[in-house]
């Protein structure tokens, strides 16, 4: 007796990238809880960031359902590859401070290495969320006096290491600045 086959309510694909949030989210938990709140500056209250509007005068880089809005005094390169897509934002003249835009299913958790961590004051953690995503933003001033940030998201990171006060401001802008893409997340879990 052969039983009839069942629509299935999701496709391969999307269990896949499914269950790829629910790890990265897993991840991400797990990272916060190692850090260890007494390490931290101090905590700040979550920050929620917007969905994306349609208009804008400034050009949006997707990465993974969030967006960036990138000054036009940044230079900025988009590398591709099989599982991964990274895009590196610099000021003009200045290649050596660079903000990184990580995205793809194995580029990591992007939580910064522990050196970084242990030769850094002032560090402050704390989560941010919009309906569709989330992660933790982590930041800190190495004894150099150079700053350093990393923002955690679903399959990505932002980050920044070892960059003067003046860029880490430029390069702040751009991350506050990111906005939820509630569309991509609807196309990904299927208009639900």
């Amino acid at each position: 007796m052969t039983l009839p086959r069942q629509r299935s309510l999701i496709s391969g694909q999307q269990f896949c990238l499914l269950l790829s949030v629910l790890l990265c989210c897993c991840v991400n938990c797990f990272a916060v809880e190692l850090s260890g709140a007494a390490q931290t500056g101090g905590a700040k209250p979550e920050r929620k960031a917007p969905s994306c509007s349609k208009s804008g005068p400034q050009k949006k880089k997707g990465l993974f359902g969030m967006n960036f809005a990138v000054p036009g005094e940044m230079k900025m390169k988009k590398v591709r590859d099989v599982d991964y897509v990274l895009f590196t934002i610099h000021p003009k003249g200045n290649k050596e401070e660079r903000l990184e835009l990580w995205s793809g299913p194995h580029v990591g958790s992007g939580y910064p290495e522990q050196e970084l961590r242990s030769s850094s004051e002032g560090i402050v953690e704390r989560k941010w969320s919009c309906p569709e995503n989330g992660g933790t933003d982590i930041s800190g001033r190495t004894r150099d006096g150079k700053y350093w940030r990393t923002t955690t998201m679903f399959e990505g990171f932002a980050r920044y290491e070892k960059v003067s006060e003046e860029t880490s401001r430029k390069f702040d802008q751009i991350i506050d600045g990111m906005c939820c893409d509630a569309e991509f997340f609807r196309k990904l879990t299927g208009g639900r």
